[in-house]
């Protein structure tokens, strides 16, 4: 089975190294050239992450016994263990991650459509540079966290 994983943040690259990982035929697309630039998120996490990734010296930056985190309307406070870690670092770790796996990631692909196929399959439109590209998987993964619904919610529909 060939899947497509829109989006390369966390969610995405770890969804394809766990995928790959199965035994899955898996292509990553993201919009940006460089994963984890510009930093978007948070970089806390809970100790429970350490139940999915073990926190590597390589993007781990620090380990915390309190965290208080303050919006315009409220305030939080969590007393456990948590860890701040560098996102880009963090990001490129989960890419690598699936990469080693045998998934084979596309960087600069914008979805700009989707599309149904003779075979009544859907294409996923891709701006990459100049030029589109057009793919045609067995399986859709949208994991681009762009607004509520990403940007598979939002492109042109064209059955």
């Amino acid at each position: 089975m060939n899947i497509a994983i829109v989006g390369a943040g966390p969610v995405g690259c770890y969804a394809a190294y766990l995928l790959a990982k199965k035994g899955y035929s898996i292509e990553l697309y993201d919009q940006k050239k460089e994963i984890g630039k510009p930093v978007q998120c948070t970089g806390i996490f809970p100790s429970e992450i350490k139940k999915f990734i073990e926190m590597d010296k390589c993007f781990l930056v620090n380990v915390i016994k309190k965290v208080e985190l303050f919006s315009a309307s409220k305030k939080a406070v969590f007393n456990k263990e948590e860890y701040v870690v560098d996102r880009t670092k963090f990001d490129q770790f989960l890419l690598d991650l699936a990469v080693l796996q045998g998934v084979k990631f596309n960087p600069g692909c914008q979805l700009v459509g989707l599309k149904k196929n003779q075979k009544n399959k859907i294409n996923l439109i891709f701006k990459k540079g100049k030029g589109v590209l057009l793919v045609s998987p067995d399986l859709i993964i949208g994991a681009d966290g762009d607004g509520d619904y990403g940007s598979i919610g939002k492109t042109e529909w064209n059955p």
